[in-house]
Protein backbone atom coordinates (compact mmCIF):
# COMPACT_ATOMS: atom_id res chain seq x y z
CA UNK A 1 0.00 0.00 0.00
CA UNK A 2 1.68 3.33 -0.92
CA UNK A 3 0.61 6.31 0.94
CA UNK A 4 1.47 9.91 -0.31
CA UNK A 5 1.35 12.95 0.99
CA UNK A 6 0.32 15.75 -1.27
CA UNK A 7 -1.75 19.03 -1.96
CA UNK A 8 -2.57 18.14 -5.49
CA UNK A 9 -6.44 17.20 -6.39
CA UNK A 10 -4.63 14.48 -8.62
CA UNK A 11 -2.07 11.96 -7.37
CA UNK A 12 -0.33 10.84 -11.09
CA UNK A 13 0.51 14.06 -11.26
CA UNK A 14 2.93 14.11 -8.06
CA UNK A 15 3.97 10.51 -8.14
CA UNK A 16 6.75 10.11 -10.17
CA UNK A 17 8.88 6.55 -9.32
CA UNK A 18 11.05 4.55 -11.18
CA UNK A 19 10.15 1.50 -8.86
CA UNK A 20 6.06 1.37 -9.51
CA UNK A 21 3.61 2.16 -11.78
CA UNK A 22 0.01 3.44 -10.82
CA UNK A 23 -2.73 1.11 -12.54
CA UNK A 24 -5.91 2.51 -11.69
CA UNK A 25 -7.74 3.87 -8.61
CA UNK A 26 -9.52 0.84 -6.54
CA UNK A 27 -10.61 2.97 -3.38
CA UNK A 28 -11.13 6.21 -1.65
CA UNK A 29 -11.62 8.24 2.08
CA UNK A 30 -12.00 11.35 3.42
CA UNK A 31 -8.22 12.05 3.36
CA UNK A 32 -6.88 9.36 1.05
CA UNK A 33 -7.18 7.24 -2.36
CA UNK A 34 -6.22 3.87 -2.93
CA UNK A 35 -4.56 2.84 -6.20
CA UNK A 36 -3.47 -0.65 -7.85
CA UNK A 37 -0.12 -0.84 -8.86
CA UNK A 38 2.82 -2.91 -10.23
CA UNK A 39 6.27 -3.37 -8.46
CA UNK A 40 8.81 -2.71 -11.44
CA UNK A 41 11.66 -5.18 -10.25
CA UNK A 42 9.20 -8.17 -9.95
CA UNK A 43 5.97 -7.55 -11.77
CA UNK A 44 3.65 -7.75 -8.48
CA UNK A 45 1.08 -5.90 -7.75
CA UNK A 46 0.84 -3.85 -4.72
CA UNK A 47 -1.81 -1.84 -2.82
CA UNK A 48 -1.21 2.01 -2.98
CA UNK A 49 -2.58 4.43 -0.74
CA UNK A 50 -1.98 8.15 -0.85
CA UNK A 51 -2.96 10.40 2.18
CA UNK A 52 -4.21 13.93 0.69
CA UNK A 53 -4.39 16.94 2.49
CA UNK A 54 -6.23 19.46 1.23
CA UNK A 55 -4.31 23.10 1.26
CA UNK A 56 -6.42 25.60 3.03
CA UNK A 57 -5.96 22.93 6.13
CA UNK A 58 -4.54 24.49 9.10
CA UNK A 59 -0.94 23.79 9.03
CA UNK A 60 -0.89 22.20 12.84
CA UNK A 61 -3.33 19.58 11.48
CA UNK A 62 -1.28 19.07 8.20
CA UNK A 63 1.52 18.47 10.15
CA UNK A 64 -0.49 15.85 12.68
CA UNK A 65 -2.16 14.00 9.43
CA UNK A 66 2.02 13.67 8.49
CA UNK A 67 3.26 12.74 11.77
CA UNK A 68 0.02 10.37 12.08
CA UNK A 69 1.09 8.48 8.37
CA UNK A 70 4.32 8.40 9.68
CA UNK A 71 3.26 6.58 12.99
CA UNK A 72 1.18 4.22 11.14
CA UNK A 73 4.18 3.23 9.36
CA UNK A 74 6.44 2.47 12.19
CA UNK A 75 3.83 0.53 14.01
CA UNK A 76 3.30 -1.79 11.25
CA UNK A 77 6.61 -2.42 10.80
CA UNK A 78 6.50 -3.33 13.92
CA UNK A 79 4.78 -6.60 12.94
CA UNK A 80 4.60 -10.02 10.84
CA UNK A 81 2.01 -11.85 10.93
CA UNK A 82 -0.09 -14.04 7.85
CA UNK A 83 -3.42 -12.31 8.76
CA UNK A 84 -1.90 -8.88 8.92
CA UNK A 85 -1.19 -6.70 5.46
CA UNK A 86 2.90 -7.05 4.53
CA UNK A 87 4.79 -3.23 4.44
CA UNK A 88 7.08 -4.17 1.34
CA UNK A 89 8.95 -0.16 1.43
CA UNK A 90 8.62 3.30 2.22
CA UNK A 91 10.29 6.44 0.86
CA UNK A 92 10.14 10.24 -0.64
CA UNK A 93 10.03 11.80 -3.75
CA UNK A 94 10.96 15.00 -5.40
CA UNK A 95 8.54 17.53 -4.42
CA UNK A 96 7.82 16.08 -0.78
CA UNK A 97 5.59 13.30 -1.74
CA UNK A 98 5.90 10.51 0.44
CA UNK A 99 4.82 6.84 0.52
CA UNK A 100 5.37 3.49 1.84
CA UNK A 101 4.33 0.27 -0.31
CA UNK A 102 2.16 -2.47 1.08
CA UNK A 103 1.46 -6.12 -0.62
CA UNK A 104 -1.85 -5.63 -2.85
CA UNK A 105 -4.79 -7.75 -1.14
CA UNK A 106 -7.00 -9.38 -3.72
CA UNK A 107 -9.71 -10.00 -2.29
CA UNK A 108 -13.19 -8.22 -1.17
CA UNK A 109 -13.48 -6.80 2.28
CA UNK A 110 -16.02 -7.96 5.02
CA UNK A 111 -18.21 -4.75 4.69
CA UNK A 112 -18.76 -5.23 1.38
CA UNK A 113 -18.80 -9.38 1.52
CA UNK A 114 -21.58 -9.25 3.92
CA UNK A 115 -23.25 -6.48 2.16
CA UNK A 116 -23.39 -8.47 -0.95
CA UNK A 117 -23.89 -12.09 0.58
CA UNK A 118 -25.09 -12.16 3.56
CA UNK A 119 -23.95 -13.11 6.76
CA UNK A 120 -21.08 -15.95 7.24
CA UNK A 121 -21.97 -19.14 7.97
CA UNK A 122 -21.22 -20.22 11.47
CA UNK A 123 -18.01 -22.08 10.85
CA UNK A 124 -16.34 -19.66 8.11
CA UNK A 125 -17.23 -16.53 10.88
CA UNK A 126 -15.77 -18.46 13.34
CA UNK A 127 -12.82 -19.26 11.06
CA UNK A 128 -12.42 -15.48 9.72
CA UNK A 129 -12.85 -13.70 13.06
CA UNK A 130 -10.28 -16.31 14.24
CA UNK A 131 -7.93 -15.39 12.03
CA UNK A 132 -8.47 -11.77 12.78
CA UNK A 133 -8.06 -12.53 16.46
CA UNK A 134 -4.54 -14.13 15.62
CA UNK A 135 -4.08 -10.82 14.10
CA UNK A 136 -4.69 -8.93 17.13
CA UNK A 137 -2.76 -11.56 19.12
CA UNK A 138 0.24 -11.05 17.19
CA UNK A 139 -0.21 -7.13 17.44
CA UNK A 140 -0.57 -7.02 21.06
CA UNK A 141 2.71 -9.26 21.90
CA UNK A 142 4.30 -5.99 19.90
CA UNK A 143 2.61 -3.29 21.72
CA UNK A 144 0.52 -2.26 19.46
CA UNK A 145 -3.58 -1.56 20.06
CA UNK A 146 -5.30 -1.68 16.66
CA UNK A 147 -8.66 0.93 17.30
CA UNK A 148 -9.96 0.66 14.41
CA UNK A 149 -11.05 -2.74 13.78
CA UNK A 150 -14.49 -2.94 11.27
CA UNK A 151 -15.51 -4.67 8.24
CA UNK A 152 -13.98 -2.25 6.12
CA UNK A 153 -10.63 -3.14 7.70
CA UNK A 154 -10.90 -6.90 7.18
CA UNK A 155 -9.90 -8.51 3.95
CA UNK A 156 -11.23 -12.12 2.69
CA UNK A 157 -9.51 -13.53 -0.07
CA UNK A 158 -9.89 -17.26 -1.50
CA UNK A 159 -6.08 -18.96 -1.58
CA UNK A 160 -6.87 -22.55 -2.13
CA UNK A 161 -10.14 -24.66 -0.58
CA UNK A 162 -10.74 -21.49 2.34
CA UNK A 163 -11.44 -18.08 3.13
CA UNK A 164 -8.21 -15.77 4.27
CA UNK A 165 -8.49 -12.75 6.62
CA UNK A 166 -5.80 -9.62 6.39
CA UNK A 167 -6.19 -7.12 8.81
CA UNK A 168 -5.58 -3.45 7.40
CA UNK A 169 -5.50 0.10 8.37
CA UNK A 170 -3.53 0.60 11.90
CA UNK A 171 -3.96 4.76 11.30
CA UNK A 172 -5.42 5.10 14.35
CA UNK A 173 -3.57 2.42 16.20
CA UNK A 174 -1.37 3.40 19.75
CA UNK A 175 1.16 1.74 21.36
CA UNK A 176 0.19 0.26 24.29
CA UNK A 177 1.50 2.18 28.07
CA UNK A 178 4.09 -0.42 28.66
CA UNK A 179 5.37 -0.19 25.28
CA UNK A 180 5.48 3.09 24.41
CA UNK A 181 8.87 4.81 23.46
CA UNK A 182 9.84 8.36 23.57
CA UNK A 183 10.27 8.43 20.30
CA UNK A 184 6.40 7.54 19.74
CA UNK A 185 4.39 10.85 20.15
CA UNK A 186 1.17 10.84 21.03
CA UNK A 187 -0.93 12.17 18.16
CA UNK A 188 -4.52 13.55 18.76
CA UNK A 189 -6.85 14.20 15.80
CA UNK A 190 -9.93 15.60 17.51
CA UNK A 191 -13.07 12.70 16.20
CA UNK A 192 -10.33 11.22 14.01
CA UNK A 193 -9.07 8.98 16.96
CA UNK A 194 -11.96 7.59 18.28
CA UNK A 195 -12.92 5.30 15.24
CA UNK A 196 -16.24 4.43 14.02
CA UNK A 197 -18.64 4.75 17.18
CA UNK A 198 -20.62 1.87 16.02
CA UNK A 199 -17.03 -0.17 16.50
CA UNK A 200 -15.73 1.41 19.38
CA UNK A 201 -15.32 -0.12 23.01
CA UNK A 202 -16.96 2.36 25.89
CA UNK A 203 -13.59 3.46 27.10
CA UNK A 204 -12.65 4.76 23.12
CA UNK A 205 -16.17 7.05 23.81
CA UNK A 206 -15.11 8.64 26.42
CA UNK A 207 -11.79 9.17 25.35
CA UNK A 208 -9.33 6.95 27.56
CA UNK A 209 -6.36 5.56 27.27
CA UNK A 210 -6.59 1.97 24.53
CA UNK A 211 -6.33 -1.45 26.00
CA UNK A 212 -5.76 -4.96 24.50
CA UNK A 213 -9.69 -5.44 26.31
CA UNK A 214 -10.60 -2.51 23.72
CA UNK A 215 -9.94 -4.37 20.17
CA UNK A 216 -11.71 -7.43 22.25
CA UNK A 217 -14.68 -5.88 22.76
CA UNK A 218 -15.10 -4.78 18.89
CA UNK A 219 -13.98 -7.98 18.04
CA UNK A 220 -16.77 -9.68 19.69
CA UNK A 221 -19.29 -7.33 17.94
CA UNK A 222 -17.73 -8.57 14.54
CA UNK A 223 -18.02 -11.72 15.21
CA UNK A 224 -21.81 -11.19 15.86
CA UNK A 225 -21.86 -9.05 12.69
CA UNK A 226 -20.70 -12.38 11.25
CA UNK A 227 -23.33 -14.56 11.77
CA UNK A 228 -26.30 -11.57 11.31
CA UNK A 229 -24.88 -9.37 8.48
CA UNK A 230 -26.34 -6.56 10.26
CA UNK A 231 -24.42 -3.78 12.57
CA UNK A 232 -24.53 -4.87 16.23
CA UNK A 233 -25.00 -1.18 17.28
CA UNK A 234 -27.32 1.00 14.96
CA UNK A 235 -29.55 3.58 15.05
CA UNK A 236 -30.86 6.60 13.55
CA UNK A 237 -28.63 8.91 14.96
CA UNK A 238 -24.94 9.29 15.96
CA UNK A 239 -26.29 10.00 20.03
CA UNK A 240 -28.11 6.76 19.49
CA UNK A 241 -24.81 4.46 18.97
CA UNK A 242 -23.04 6.86 21.63
CA UNK A 243 -26.46 5.38 24.32
CA UNK A 244 -26.00 2.02 23.30
CA UNK A 245 -22.29 1.73 23.65
CA UNK A 246 -22.31 3.33 26.91
CA UNK A 247 -25.30 2.20 28.46
CA UNK A 248 -24.18 -0.34 30.74
CA UNK A 249 -27.31 -2.56 29.24
CA UNK A 250 -25.69 -6.08 27.85
CA UNK A 251 -25.64 -6.74 24.30
CA UNK A 252 -28.35 -9.18 22.88
CA UNK A 253 -26.37 -12.17 21.92
CA UNK A 254 -28.55 -13.24 19.31
CA UNK A 255 -27.80 -16.79 17.71
CA UNK A 256 -25.27 -16.97 20.32
CA UNK A 257 -27.32 -17.06 23.28
CA UNK A 258 -27.87 -20.73 24.62
CA UNK A 259 -24.54 -21.79 22.21
CA UNK A 260 -21.43 -22.96 24.09
CA UNK A 261 -19.68 -19.71 23.29
CA UNK A 262 -22.28 -17.65 24.92
CA UNK A 263 -20.40 -17.22 28.66
CA UNK A 264 -17.59 -16.35 26.55
CA UNK A 265 -18.71 -13.59 24.25
CA UNK A 266 -20.84 -12.18 27.90
CA UNK A 267 -17.48 -11.42 28.65
CA UNK A 268 -15.71 -10.49 25.53
CA UNK A 269 -18.75 -8.10 24.72
CA UNK A 270 -18.37 -6.82 28.99
CA UNK A 271 -19.23 -2.81 28.69
CA UNK A 272 -16.38 -3.44 31.29
CA UNK A 273 -13.30 -3.20 30.30
CA UNK A 274 -11.93 -4.84 33.15
CA UNK A 275 -14.23 -7.32 32.93
CA UNK A 276 -13.50 -8.51 29.90
CA UNK A 277 -10.42 -10.63 28.75
CA UNK A 278 -6.87 -9.44 28.80
CA UNK A 279 -4.96 -12.29 26.74
CA UNK A 280 -5.50 -12.57 23.37
CA UNK A 281 -3.66 -15.56 22.92
CA UNK A 282 -5.68 -17.60 25.25
CA UNK A 283 -8.59 -16.52 24.16
CA UNK A 284 -7.66 -17.04 20.90
CA UNK A 285 -7.47 -20.95 22.46
CA UNK A 286 -10.49 -20.90 24.10
CA UNK A 287 -12.55 -19.75 21.29
CA UNK A 288 -10.76 -22.51 18.78
CA UNK A 289 -12.10 -25.28 20.62
CA UNK A 290 -15.83 -24.19 21.02
CA UNK A 291 -17.82 -26.61 18.03
CA UNK A 292 -19.74 -24.03 15.83
CA UNK A 293 -20.76 -26.56 13.90
CA UNK A 294 -23.95 -27.15 15.85
CA UNK A 295 -24.86 -23.72 16.33
CA UNK A 296 -28.45 -23.75 14.66
CA UNK A 297 -31.46 -21.02 14.48
CA UNK A 298 -31.45 -18.27 11.90
CA UNK A 299 -28.39 -16.54 11.22
CA UNK A 300 -30.12 -13.11 10.06
CA UNK A 301 -31.90 -10.91 12.59
CA UNK A 302 -35.45 -10.63 12.55
CA UNK A 303 -37.12 -7.04 10.91
CA UNK A 304 -38.08 -6.31 14.93
CA UNK A 305 -34.30 -6.07 15.62
CA UNK A 306 -33.62 -3.72 13.53
CA UNK A 307 -33.68 -0.92 15.21
CA UNK A 308 -32.37 -1.22 18.57
CA UNK A 309 -34.31 1.19 20.70
CA UNK A 310 -32.19 2.88 23.74
CA UNK A 311 -32.94 1.55 27.23
CA UNK A 312 -34.87 3.72 29.33
CA UNK A 313 -34.02 4.29 32.74
CA UNK A 314 -36.08 3.61 35.40
CA UNK A 315 -36.34 6.30 38.02
CA UNK A 316 -38.02 5.93 41.41
CA UNK A 317 -39.69 8.67 43.59
CA UNK A 318 -37.40 10.13 45.69
CA UNK A 319 -40.69 11.00 48.60
CA UNK A 320 -44.13 9.73 48.86
CA UNK A 321 -46.92 12.10 50.43
CA UNK A 322 -46.68 11.33 54.13
CA UNK A 323 -50.36 11.93 54.47
CA UNK A 324 -51.24 8.96 52.37
CA UNK A 325 -54.30 6.68 53.54
CA UNK A 326 -52.13 3.54 55.62
CA UNK A 327 -54.75 2.28 57.88
CA UNK A 328 -56.64 -0.89 57.21
CA UNK A 329 -59.16 -2.12 60.01
CA UNK A 330 -59.60 -5.28 58.08
CA UNK A 331 -56.03 -6.36 58.72
CA UNK A 332 -55.53 -4.38 62.14
CA UNK A 333 -53.18 -1.89 60.57
CA UNK A 334 -52.45 1.57 61.58
CA UNK A 335 -50.08 4.29 61.24
CA UNK A 336 -47.86 3.89 64.46
CA UNK A 337 -47.47 0.17 63.54
CA UNK A 338 -46.41 0.69 59.92
CA UNK A 339 -43.85 3.76 60.58
CA UNK A 340 -40.63 2.78 61.35
CA UNK A 341 -37.15 5.54 61.59
CA UNK A 342 -34.11 4.80 59.95
CA UNK A 343 -30.69 6.48 60.66
CA UNK A 344 -29.74 7.27 56.77
CA UNK A 345 -26.71 9.16 55.23
CA UNK A 346 -27.73 10.83 51.80
CA UNK A 347 -25.35 11.98 49.66
CA UNK A 348 -26.78 13.99 46.28
CA UNK A 349 -24.76 14.46 43.27
CA UNK A 350 -25.52 17.12 40.82
CA UNK A 351 -23.42 16.64 37.76
CA UNK A 352 -23.55 19.01 34.55
CA UNK A 353 -21.86 18.49 31.24
CA UNK A 354 -21.28 21.61 28.50
CA UNK A 355 -19.20 22.05 25.75
CA UNK A 356 -16.74 24.74 26.14
CA UNK A 357 -17.11 26.89 23.22
CA UNK A 358 -21.35 25.91 22.77
CA UNK A 359 -22.53 23.00 21.00
CA UNK A 360 -22.35 22.89 17.02
CA UNK A 361 -25.78 21.56 15.32
CA UNK A 362 -26.29 17.88 16.61
CA UNK A 363 -23.19 17.98 19.29
CA UNK A 364 -25.49 18.55 21.99
CA UNK A 365 -27.45 14.76 21.44
CA UNK A 366 -23.85 13.13 21.89
CA UNK A 367 -22.85 15.94 25.06
CA UNK A 368 -26.64 14.30 26.57
CA UNK A 369 -25.22 10.57 25.85
CA UNK A 370 -21.28 11.01 27.64
CA UNK A 371 -23.58 13.24 30.10
CA UNK A 372 -25.83 10.19 30.43
CA UNK A 373 -22.38 7.57 30.65
CA UNK A 374 -20.87 9.84 33.37
CA UNK A 375 -24.13 9.61 35.52
CA UNK A 376 -24.25 5.99 35.21
CA UNK A 377 -20.61 6.08 36.60
CA UNK A 378 -21.60 7.99 39.46
CA UNK A 379 -23.87 4.90 40.42
CA UNK A 380 -21.71 2.24 39.55
CA UNK A 381 -19.50 4.04 42.06
CA UNK A 382 -22.12 4.64 44.51
CA UNK A 383 -23.56 1.37 44.66
CA UNK A 384 -19.99 -0.39 44.45
CA UNK A 385 -20.01 1.39 48.27
CA UNK A 386 -23.33 0.18 49.06
CA UNK A 387 -25.39 3.02 48.78
CA UNK A 388 -29.23 2.61 47.57
CA UNK A 389 -29.72 4.77 44.17
CA UNK A 390 -32.95 6.47 44.80
CA UNK A 391 -33.21 8.27 41.49
CA UNK A 392 -31.84 10.28 38.82
CA UNK A 393 -33.74 13.42 37.98
CA UNK A 394 -32.38 15.45 34.95
CA UNK A 395 -28.51 16.11 36.60
CA UNK A 396 -29.08 15.39 40.39
CA UNK A 397 -28.37 12.11 41.84
CA UNK A 398 -29.74 10.83 45.10
CA UNK A 399 -28.45 7.74 47.03
CA UNK A 400 -28.98 6.39 50.50
CA UNK A 401 -26.27 4.75 52.46
CA UNK A 402 -27.71 2.84 55.45
CA UNK A 403 -31.36 1.53 53.38
CA UNK A 404 -32.31 -0.99 53.47
CA UNK A 405 -29.65 -2.48 56.05
CA UNK A 406 -27.78 0.27 58.47
CA UNK A 407 -24.31 -0.06 59.56
CA UNK A 408 -21.97 1.72 61.62
CA UNK A 409 -19.66 2.74 58.67
CA UNK A 410 -22.40 3.97 56.55
CA UNK A 411 -21.29 8.20 56.96
CA UNK A 412 -17.54 6.78 56.00
CA UNK A 413 -18.47 4.83 53.24
CA UNK A 414 -20.77 8.08 51.94
CA UNK A 415 -17.23 10.23 52.23
CA UNK A 416 -15.51 7.59 50.66
CA UNK A 417 -17.82 7.33 47.35
CA UNK A 418 -17.98 11.32 47.37
CA UNK A 419 -14.19 11.60 47.35
CA UNK A 420 -14.20 8.15 44.36
CA UNK A 421 -16.62 10.25 42.22
CA UNK A 422 -14.95 13.53 42.05
CA UNK A 423 -11.05 11.82 41.82
CA UNK A 424 -13.56 10.12 38.41
CA UNK A 425 -15.08 13.42 37.22
CA UNK A 426 -11.87 14.60 37.56
CA UNK A 427 -9.89 12.23 35.28
CA UNK A 428 -12.25 11.84 33.11
CA UNK A 429 -12.71 15.72 32.47
CA UNK A 430 -9.15 16.33 30.72
CA UNK A 431 -9.88 13.19 28.17
CA UNK A 432 -13.27 14.57 27.15
CA UNK A 433 -11.85 18.23 26.71
CA UNK A 434 -9.40 17.05 24.64
CA UNK A 435 -11.51 13.99 22.47
CA UNK A 436 -14.83 16.15 23.12
CA UNK A 437 -14.71 19.65 23.68
CA UNK A 438 -16.54 19.38 26.91
CA UNK A 439 -16.33 19.80 30.24
CA UNK A 440 -18.16 18.33 33.62
CA UNK A 441 -18.90 20.36 36.62
CA UNK A 442 -19.57 17.95 39.58
CA UNK A 443 -21.09 19.34 43.23
CA UNK A 444 -22.48 17.27 45.98
CA UNK A 445 -24.45 17.38 49.53
CA UNK A 446 -23.86 15.01 52.50
CA UNK A 447 -26.53 14.77 55.57
CA UNK A 448 -27.20 11.96 58.17
CA UNK A 449 -30.33 12.01 59.62
CA UNK A 450 -33.25 9.94 61.03
CA UNK A 451 -36.03 9.46 58.37
CA UNK A 452 -39.47 8.25 58.44
CA UNK A 453 -40.27 4.43 56.54
CA UNK A 454 -43.71 4.40 56.20
CA UNK A 455 -44.98 1.14 55.58
CA UNK A 456 -41.73 -0.17 54.39
CA UNK A 457 -41.56 1.99 51.90
CA UNK A 458 -38.66 4.11 51.43
CA UNK A 459 -37.50 6.66 54.04
CA UNK A 460 -38.31 10.15 53.55
CA UNK A 461 -37.89 12.89 55.69
CA UNK A 462 -35.92 16.68 55.71
CA UNK A 463 -32.60 15.02 55.57
CA UNK A 464 -33.01 14.18 52.40
CA UNK A 465 -34.06 17.79 51.51
CA UNK A 466 -30.60 18.66 53.55
CA UNK A 467 -28.39 16.75 51.14
CA UNK A 468 -30.49 17.88 47.85
CA UNK A 469 -30.12 21.65 49.20
CA UNK A 470 -26.54 21.93 50.29
CA UNK A 471 -25.43 20.47 46.84
CA UNK A 472 -27.50 22.98 44.91
CA UNK A 473 -25.82 26.07 47.40
CA UNK A 474 -22.22 24.02 46.49
CA UNK A 475 -19.22 25.48 44.44
CA UNK A 476 -17.79 23.04 41.67
CA UNK A 477 -15.88 20.93 43.06
CA UNK A 478 -17.30 21.06 46.68
CA UNK A 479 -18.62 18.21 48.81
CA UNK A 480 -20.65 20.28 51.29
CA UNK A 481 -21.14 17.93 54.19
CA UNK A 482 -23.72 19.02 57.19
CA UNK A 483 -22.61 19.42 60.99
CA UNK A 484 -23.88 15.64 61.50
CA UNK A 485 -22.05 14.39 58.84
CA UNK A 486 -18.42 16.24 60.20
CA UNK A 487 -18.80 14.88 63.90
CA UNK A 488 -19.18 11.75 62.28
CA UNK A 489 -16.18 11.83 60.16
CA UNK A 490 -13.56 14.61 62.13
CA UNK A 491 -11.42 11.60 62.83
CA UNK A 492 -10.85 10.49 59.04
CA UNK A 493 -11.64 13.90 56.81
CA UNK A 494 -10.16 17.00 56.93
CA UNK A 495 -12.84 20.08 56.67
CA UNK A 496 -13.26 23.39 55.64
CA UNK A 497 -15.96 25.74 56.97
CA UNK A 498 -17.85 27.21 54.27
CA UNK A 499 -20.89 29.91 54.40
CA UNK A 500 -23.92 29.12 52.62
Amino acid sequence: MLIAHSNSSKIQDNFFSNSYKLLEKIGQGGFGEVYKATQVSTGQLVAIKFLRISSDLEEDKKSRYIARFHREIDLISRLHHPNIVHLIDRGKCDGGLIYAVYEYIDGQSLKDFLASNGPLSALNAADVMAGVLDALAHAHAKGVIHRDIKPANIMLLKAGAKLHVKVLDFGIGSLVQEARKLDYESITLTQETLGTPAYSAPEQLRGEPPVSQTDIYVWGLVFLECLTGETVMRGSSLASIFHQQLSPANIPLDVLAGHDSASLMRRVLDKKVDQRPKDAVELYKVFRKINFANLVGTLAPSSAKLESKPVEQSTQTIAKTLTQEVSDTRFGLSYTRLAERKQVTILCIILGCEPINGAQDGAQDVIDTLHADQLQQCIDIATRFGAYHVGTLGDTLVFYFGYPRASDSDSRLSARAALEVVSRIHSKNALLKLSHGIVSHLKMGMETGSMVSLANNMPEGRAAHNAIEMARCANSGQIVCSKNVKQLLDAYINFELVHM
